[in-house]
């Protein structure tokens, strides 16, 4: 059997030593920049002996410790951009939702501060939301807007019922006027436009109102501070039209009164009761008769009774055609026969147009009555026929005969139509789409105001729904026609 041999302490201590220097020279070779750990490699400093298989396997651990650590900082790198994209993004993000804070801010004070009322509504009617303006037309809070609905808002809404589905913005006017309803139950008209969005899947319709009370208050007021202005301007004309006939019905009064004189004369013999035979009376009267030319007198003192008459017709006329022009109307429309109307205003205006124009005035007698305020359709007509005497008043130079005033009406459907024409030549066609705008005007310094035809216009279409329009004018002359419904009580 052999024996085992063992290694002597000797040599036991040899190789620990060169262990020993091995490790001193690994630890010799490690780098204090930890980054340069990921160049670092072991070198064994005896290839040959046990210790190298380690250094082998360090070296291994050192390649897979670069490779995770390169992959770490990888992903790490990665990570690190995404963050500041998501950063980016975040800061990106909270300025937009700061404009939009500000944005929906400025818009709110926007529409809190806009003079129109402004209301939200949802497809039933429903309010969503409500401006201040509006808050103020309605004299409601904005808790107290919050769910009411179109009925209780507009007066044209009562009784409406609409069909699943259906558009609840049907019973209001586009683009017109509406009677909307306060707190307390009174109705006040206001100009009102209609919007509709669809965001999300829900229609929203939006419906602005300008309250127009005042408006209504001044321009009625200023309709009737126009026409006592015209009324002024026509005094002259309308006291010679009444002195004419008071001048011969005076003439005819005094000629009478000493016709009077003369017949009780010739009746004096017969009335004293002389003691004269009747054939004696009878010579003394025919003497007297003859003296006062009784058979002149028994003719003309018919003619003077009638010519009498006739005058004090033509001054009620005149004085009825006045009081019935600038009577102020009531503040509700009423049935209006405008044949009279346009009489009435035709008198009124005699002395504008009688020494430049005959009028001719053509009446349908089935011309029904009119829902309207009359007084302000006795201006608008009085500004037509005023416009048109004045128009031909400066043509006359061109022609030798009177100029010619038209006035027609006719009965078309649900509306009447009434044309004011002229011959005076016509506007010229640059001007014609200003003669409706506010102070606007043709005619002399001092002679116009240029608010004739804007109100006019205003009255006519907005205060009764019709239309006021120029609907010719040419060389031949100038025609405007009138359409007003005809209404119901």
């Amino acid at each position: 059997m052999a024996r085992r041999t063992t290694k002597s302490e000797e040599q036991q201590l040899e190789e620990l030593e060169e262990l020993r220097c091995a490790v001193e020279s690994l630890i010799s070779q490690i780098p204090e920049d930890p980054d340069a750990l990921f160049d670092f490699h072991v070198s064994s400093p005896c290839p040959d002996c046990e210790f190298a298989a380690l250094v082998e396997k360090v070296n291994n651990l050192l390649r897979s410790a670069r490779r995770a650590v390169a992959e770490t900082r990888r992903k790490s790198h990665f990570l690190s951009r995404a963050i500041e994209d998501l950063n980016g993004e975040v800061a990106v993000r909270k300025r937009a939702e700061e404009k939009l804070t500000e944005l929906n801010l400025k818009t709110q004070a926007v529409v809190d501060s806009a003079g129109e009322g402004i209301l939200t509504f949802d497809r039933e009617g429903r309010v969503l939301e409500s401006n201040a303006a509006a808050h103020a037309a309605f004299r409601r809070s904005e808790q107290e807007m919050a769910g009411l609905t179109f009925r209780d808002l507009f007066a044209s809404a009562e009784g409406f019922e609409a069909p699943d589905g259906g558009d609840w913005t049907q019973v209001l006017d586009p683009s017109g006027e509406a009677e909307c309803i306060r707190s307390d139950g009174t109705v006040f008209p206001a100009v009102i436009s209609l919007g509709k969005f669809e965001l999300g899947g829900e229609v929203t319709h939006t419906v602005v109102i300008r309250d127009v009370t005042e408006y209504r208050e001044i321009q009625s007021r200023l309709c009737q501070s126009l026409k006592l202005e015209s009324i002024g301007q026509l005094a002259a004309g309308m006291a010679h039209e009444i002195n004419t006939p008071t001048q011969f019905v005076s003439d005819n009064v005094q000629f009478l009164q000493e016709s009077f004189g003369d017949i009780l004369r010739v009746l004096d013999p017969l009335l004293q009761g002389t003691e004269d035979s009747a054939e004696r009376t009878v010579e003394r009267m025919r003497a007297i008769a003859e003296e006062a030319d009784l058979e002149f007198l028994l003719e003309e003192i018919p003619a003077a009774l009638s010519q009498s008459v006739g005058g004090i017709a033509a001054i009620a006329d005149i004085v009825r055609a006045m009081k019935e022009f600038s009577h102020p109307g009531s503040s509700d429309k009423s049935r209006v026969d405008l044949g009279r109307a346009i009489e009435n205003t035709v008198t009124v205006a005699r002395n504008e147009w009688k020494y430049v124009a005959e009028v001719e005035v053509d009446l349908p007698e089935d011309l029904p009555e009119v829902m309207c305020y009359e007084g302000e359709i006795n201006q608008v007509l009085l500004n037509l026929i005023v416009n048109a005497a004045h128009a031909l008043e400066e043509s006359s130079h061109s022609r030798e005969d009177k100029g010619r005033i038209e006035i027609r009406a006719a009965h078309a459907g649900d509306w009447v139509e009434l044309r004011v024409a002229d011959n005076a030549g016509g506007i010229p066609s640059h001007l014609q789409d200003r003669i409706f705008d506010p102070f606007f005007t043709t005619k002399q310094v001092g002679k116009g105001t240029g608010q004739g035809l804007a109100i006019a216009r205003s009255v006519v279409v907005d205060k009764h729904g019709g239309e006021l329009l120029l609907e010719e004018s040419s060389d031949a002359g100038t025609t405007f026609l009138i359409r007003l419904p005809i209404g119901e009580d």
